[in-house]
């Protein structure tokens, strides 16, 4: 396992001397473990958290040097203490990453390429499908900003639209990835916004002050904090909502007026709802993650019947994330300081007592190496890099992770589909 620690400050030990060395140990024993899980580990130290974390589409292949470049999007939490900045990293990895081929190799180092300075902390940072160079952030004050990670050399890197509605903490964010330039974001004080970038001359802006955008529609459906919005992957009219409010809400941009199209009403029990994924294969199937640590399988056709609910975390869900490239497998990150990969295909599958000791038949995969909360995951969406995964935790520790072959090999390369009896 790479370990970086340069500019490193190391995370204070809790209070609770019992509960720290279980942590400690629990850490010991995956480090030791964790050749057999793993095809690759890579652990950095930062001097701040980042809440926040996405690979960034790109790669570049040395062959020569027989290494892979990957770049990432990161924040920083400084909690007022110095100035907060959005971050593009870049970590070289093997090449043998993409295959079986064992080599002695070394990579270089996680490095801060460039810095974008922020007001505030940023909670999350994505970067828009359509053109990877535009990123929006959304901070702790409620506000969002857009940056374009420009490849020109440019002392003034500053943001360029100031997307100013919220007036609370916000964590929801999310780009349409079917209408060009259209942003979703959503915050403690229980409203959605809707924002169109694309009423403003983007490469006029980049070389003037910033300018400020208002919100194209407003949504006050929610009672409560909207802890996160997500467009649907297929329909550009389509977006849900979850909220500590208990609801799951889905709307259709063509009639707002009216309120959500689908409600389901406490989704999740008596418990708030952290997180949501619509699937990346299936048009109907989605996923909520709970404060009560369970996740949700809800089909859109009857949303009022939960399909599965799955169980593995011991505490809040904080991030989920369908895989890009593999049908049914989906990523879910818990204050509980774990990453699980669930395969959905294997729900209701009979178990020894052993196996069903572990864990559930869908809990294809726990990573267990973060002695904090995590707070953000992402899947590489490469296709060729796609078991590796990226995830950072509150004590500032960013790990990129690929699953063993050996453990991915029964589904990989293998294009794999839902049986039609899953929704039934």
């Amino acid at each position: 396992m790479e370990v970086d620690n340069e500019d490193v400050e190391k995370p204070q030990e809790k209070a609770d001397g019992e509960e720290e060395m279980s942590i400690e140990d629990e850490y010991k024993m995956w480090k030791e473990n964790s050749s057999l899980m793993y095809k690759y580990v890579s652990q950095t130290a930062l001097t701040w958290p980042s809440l926040s974390i996405q690979w960034l589409p790109s790669i570049e292949i040395n062959k020569e040097n027989e290494t892979i470049k990957t770049q990432l999007i990161i924040g920083s939490d400084t909690s007022g203490s110095e100035d907060d900045f959005l971050k593009i990293a870049s970590k070289e990895l093997p090449l043998s990453i993409i295959d079986d081929k064992l080599k002695n190799e070394t990579t270089s180092g996680f490095k801060i390429n460039k810095r974008f300075k922020h007001k505030t902390e940023i909670n999350r940072a994505r970067y828009m499908p359509q053109n990877p160079q535009i990123i929006a952030t959304i901070s702790g004050s409620g506000n969002s900003y857009i940056y374009v990670n420009s490849a020109k050399k440019s002392k003034n890197r500053k943001c360029i639209l100031s997307l100013k509605y919220h007036k609370k903490n916000g964590f929801g964010l999310s780009w349409n990835p079917n209408d060009e330039g259209k942003l979703l974001t959503s915050a403690d004080d229980s409203k959605i916004c809707l924002w169109d970038i694309n009423s403003k001359n983007i490469s006029v802006e980049l070389n003037n002050t910033p300018t400020s955008l208002q919100p194209s529609n407003v949504l006050n459906d929610h009672t409560d904090i909207v802890n996160d919005v997500k467009w649907h992957n297929f329909n550009e009219n389509l977006f849900g909502s979850v909220s500590d409010d208990k609801n799951l809400f889905i709307y259709d941009v063509r009639t707002l007026s009216t309120g959500p199209v689908l409600k389901k009403t406490n989704a999740h029990h008596n418990d708030g709802i952290n997180s949501l994924s619509f699937s990346n294969f299936s048009t109907n199937l989605l996923a909520t993650g709970s404060l009560d640590s369970t996740i949700g399988l809800f089909d859109l056709r009857n949303i009022e019947t939960k399909l599965h609910l799955m169980v593995g975390h011991k505490n809040a869900i904080t991030s989920l994330e369908w895989s890009p490239h593999q049908d049914g497998f989906l990523a879910s990150g818990s204050e509980d300081r774990r990453v699980i990969i669930w395969d959905i295909s294997k729900i209701g599958e009979e178990q020894n007592q052993d196996d069903a000791d572990d864990g559930a038949p869908e809990l294809f995969m726990m990573h267990a190496g973060h002695t904090a909360l995590v707070t953000d995951i992402s899947w590489h969406p490469d296709k060729r890099l796609k078991w590796l995964l990226a995830s950072t935790a509150n004590d500032n520790i960013i790990q990129l992770w690929k699953v063993k072959n050996k453990i991915s090999d029964p589904v990989d390369g293998i294009e794999t589909t839902l049986p039609d009896s899953f929704f039934e």
